[in-house]
């Protein structure tokens, strides 16, 4: 659902999200332009808010989260900052 060489916003930074970020960088799939997580301030400068996504040109986000629950909670505030439902992507659809 992620093509080769795509432009991502990378939805998390807890241990997922790290490990997508490590795969991603390591295998250079694909070009991570943000990575955004709720807890930004918590996690340092590389992190930033779900404020920047509108700033960013992008083909997808990829929600790297475990829980259903909360990737779900994720996808529905995306689609109500304006995010296209195409350009969501859930890590394990992936």
């Amino acid at each position: 659902k992620i093509e080769r060489g795509s432009k991502v916003i990378l939805y998390g930074a807890g241990h997922i999200g790290k490990c997508m970020k490590t795969q991603i960088c390591t295998y250079n799939y694909c070009e991570i332009c943000l990575w955004v997580d709720k807890r930004y301030k918590e996690l340092g400068e590389e992190v930033h808010s779900t404020d920047e996504i509108q700033y960013v040109d992008y083909d997808k986000v990829l929600i790297a989260v475990e829980n259903r629950g909360i990737a779900f909670e994720i996808y529905t505030d995306l689609l109500l900052m304006g995010v296209k439902r195409d350009c969501l992507v859930w890590y394990k659809e992936w």
